[in-house]
């Protein structure tokens, strides 16, 4: 036998043999005493891959879990609150529909003389806040007289009177006018002011009837002023009589003139758009405000995040 074919040449590839095994890496024939060795080998690798597999599987696993669960726990947290948020509004809804109910079955159920106390109270308390050095006051009801006593001081001294009547009637009826009349001569005031939202069918916003300033409630500060002014000029100058008549008959006239209503709409436009920039004041500053509350819930919901990332790296000691 030719030793050539059993022995492998020391310079030849160890692999060489004619049996059938063969190396599962590179395919070459591998001798008989070295094939089991192989089989083994490659069985402790199989099973160390498959060992590392099923390891980086649960590992994999694991922190997939572990991020699902933190998902879900993180919509359950919000879904908490937003299930919250929602009672919380359906419950303002339900108090918000009492109450409107409740000020529709108050308002349907006023009576004319209730409406107009409204509009009195609203009335004398706009007075005192705007003359504050005068004496102002209400008539008791059941007592005759105007609704409101407006007694003007200046430097400490009485310089006469201005009475007013607060209306909040559906029609117009002559008789107000008529009343604040008797009241104003019975008060011996120098003026007298109806404040109604209701006119005789010829005129509009502002009116002289029987020597009575009829006026939107809107106007009747600024036509207060305005009398109050006159008092005052009046009394330094002791102007009386004819020429006090004169006077306030020249004013009246001034008043109900398309010049004078001119100066008040353009001062209540002004004074609308005044309004209108505080509301926007307002609504701005409250964007502003809303936008602050989201972002500090983000940074909040940001850190939570962190501190969720933090102990699944190091763990969390409960004891903390």
């Amino acid at each position: 036998m030719d030793i050539s074919q059993t022995v492998p040449s020391p310079t030849t590839d160890l692999h060489v043999h004619i049996g059938e095994t063969r190396c599962p890496i590179c395919d070459q024939p591998v001798p008989d005493e070295m094939a089991e060795q192989v089989r083994v080998r490659m069985r402790e690798l199989s099973d160390n891959a498959i060992a590392n597999f099923k390891e980086q599987e649960r590992i994999r696993s694991t922190v997939t879990s572990a991020e699902t669960q933190r998902q879900i726990d993180a919509l359950a947290r919000e879904n908490t609150v937003l299930n919250e948020q929602n009672k919380a509004l359906i419950a303002d809804a339900g108090r918000f529909k009492i109450e409107l109910e409740k000020m529709k079955r108050q308002v349907e159920k006023s009576t004319p003389v209730e409406l107009g106390d409204r509009e009195e109270i609203k009335l004398f308390e706009e007075l005192k806040e705007k003359f504050r050095g005068d004496q102002i006051s209400r008539v008791p009801k059941g007592s005759s007289g105007a609704d409101i006593i407006h007694v003007v001081f200046h430097d400490g001294k009485q310089c006469g009177t201005i009475i007013y009547d607060a209306k909040n009637r559906n029609a117009w009826q002559n008789n107000f006018v008529t009343k604040l009349r008797e009241d104003q001569i019975a008060e011996n005031a120098e003026h007298a002011i109806l404040a109604t939202c209701t006119f005789p069918a010829d005129v509009q916003q502002l009116a002289i009837r029987e020597g009575v300033i009829i006026a939107n409630p809107a106007r009747v500060l600024a036509i207060a002023e305005i009398l109050r002014r006159e008092i005052i000029r009046c009394h330094e100058l002791q102007i009386v009589g004819q020429e006090r008549g004169k006077k306030t008959e020249d004013l009246y006239s001034y008043i109900t003139s398309s010049t004078f209503n001119q100066h008040l709409d353009s001062i209540q436009i002004l004074t609308n758009k005044m309004h209108e920039l505080d509301a926007a004041e307002e609504k701005a500053h409250k964007k502003i405000w809303k936008t602050r509350d989201k972002l500090i819930k983000s940074v909040q919901e940001a850190q939570s995040e962190l501190r969720v990332d933090v102990d699944q790296i190091v763990g969390t000691n409960e004891s903390l």
